[in-house]
């Protein structure tokens, strides 16, 4: 790492939470003429070290998040991808969209991010890796070029500055870049896994192999998930390395200065924290809390505390883009935050599913509710005092649980009544199903 960002990484450390003072809250952000929205698969927000994670993996992103804003607690509202990307590119919780099944596509009366811009006079590009990301479950619409090749981040990347290159100049431009590249089978250059490598862990193989059905039928013990963790963290510190050799191509050509960049995740990871591998059939912390950075024209470095979520994105960088707002989203736009990160009468609460499994999750600043509904089991864990929610706390606080219980109600309530209707999709070809079994998502 040179000096500037072994400094810039440094200020990160250092940088306190910072309100703006009183008369700059009422001044408009300087808007971005241009979006690049980042998406690193099953990225949990705790591998980061703006995150407090020290073992210093992610150090170009640190960079990243040390010059803009670093949302704290950030709630996926899926426990997988394809809802939760829906979520992420239209404003709309997944009772809303309706995506929540991979036989399910985007409704052609829900507007996605994409087209909105593309109507803005945006030139855009969309790369994906495929599977849950491709163009069948309707994730093209509003792109001029999409590509959902399943060739990983180092060709997306590339992809994302020919792209930019072949520009006239004053275009404005959206580019969103997805990719696989730390989502099981983890995969990690063999120096830097050698580097990152545990006391104690046990190897166990990792090629091809995902949580469903490979490892959680193996019964890994804990030295075994951890030297998975390992190789998932390699992945990311990798994936890190990438990213930064993109973001130092952005700033040689000035692009900060005019773009807004925003990182984020679709869900996390869990390793045997709860008893699991991957993110299947769970709606723990470690499964849902995920990174969200804004950087770019008029953010200031900031921290956010507040509990958001991906469906706050669209809305928000639409603000930031000097557009108007979406009409009938669930999200709201968190600018007023990057103001003053005074919250006003903003909800707290945060609403996540997981419909194959039955469960349905409600977190807010403090607690965080589990409820399976296939057995009745119910879970409240204390969110800063039990960061690694293992100790239940439902049997004294139960107050607390039936408020919370009634909130996904009042949630289900208010979503039965304005769902989008999703499309149908044909039956999966062989190629798909293959595509989708390498990723765990089939046995």
């Amino acid at each position: 790492m040179n000096a500037a960002r072994q400094l810039a990484t440094l200020a990160l450390v250092v940088m306190p939470c910072l309100p703006a003072c009183a008369d700059a809250e009422a001044e408009p952000f300087r808007t971005a003429d241009n979006l690049i929205l980042i998406s690193l698969d099953t990225l949990r927000a705790d591998r980061l070290g703006a995150y407090g994670n020290p073992r210093d993996i992610t150090p170009e992103l640190d960079r990243l998040a040390a010059r803009g804003a670093v949302f704290e607690r950030v709630v996926s509202e899926s426990n997988w991808t394809l809802p939760s990307h829906v979520t992420l590119l239209t404003g709309l919780a997944p009772d809303r969209h309706g995506v929540v099944s991979r036989s399910l596509g985007v409704g052609e009366d829900t507007p996605l991010l994409a087209e909105v811009l593309e109507r803005s006079g945006f030139r855009t590009l969309g790369k994906t890796d495929g599977g849950n990301m491709s163009k069948r479950h309707g994730f093209d619409r509003g792109f001029e070029l999409f590509l959902d090749d399943d060739d990983g981040l180092e060709h997306t990347l590339s992809d994302a500055r020919a792209f930019v290159e072949r520009l006239e100049e004053g275009e404005r431009y959206f580019l969103f870049l997805h990719s696989y590249e730390v989502h099981c089978p983890y995969d990690a250059s063999d120096a830097t896994l050698a580097e990152l490598a545990s006391p104690g862990a046990s190897f166990v193989e990792t090629d091809g192999r995902c949580g469903d059905p490979h490892f959680n039928e193996a019964h890994l013990d804990a030295s075994q998930a951890l030297h998975v963790a390992d190789v998932y963290d390699a992945g990311v510190r990798d994936a890190d390395a990438l990213l930064g050799d993109f973001f130092d191509w952005l700033d040689a050509r000035g692009e900060f200065e005019r773009t807004l960049v925003v990182f984020t995740s679709d869900h996390g990871e869990e390793f045997l924290e709860h008893g699991r591998i991957g993110h299947a059939g769970t709606v723990y912390r470690e499964a849902l809390l995920v990174p969200l950075v804004l950087a770019g024209p008029g953010i200031a470095p900031t921290r956010v505390g507040t509990p958001t979520g991906l469906m706050d994105v669209a809305p928000t960088v639409l603000e930031l883009l000097g557009l108007p707002a979406l009409a009938g989203v669930d999200g709201v736009s968190l600018v007023p935050l990057l103001r003053s990160g005074a919250d006003g009468d903003r909800d707290d609460a945060r609403f996540s599913a997981c419909q194959a499994a039955e469960l349905a999750s409600v977190m807010t600043r403090e607690r965080h509710l589990i409820v399976d509904e296939g057995t009745g089991r119910v879970q409240l864990y204390a969110l800063d005092a039990d960061a690694n929610e293992q100790r239940d706390l439902s049997a004294i606080e139960r107050d607390e649980v039936a408020r919370l219980r009634a909130r996904i109600e009042a949630r289900r309530a208010l979503a039965a009544g304005r769902t989008h209707a999703p499309r149908s999709l044909e039956r999966l070809s062989d190629d798909e199903l293959e595509e989708l079994r390498a990723l765990g998502y089939v046995e």
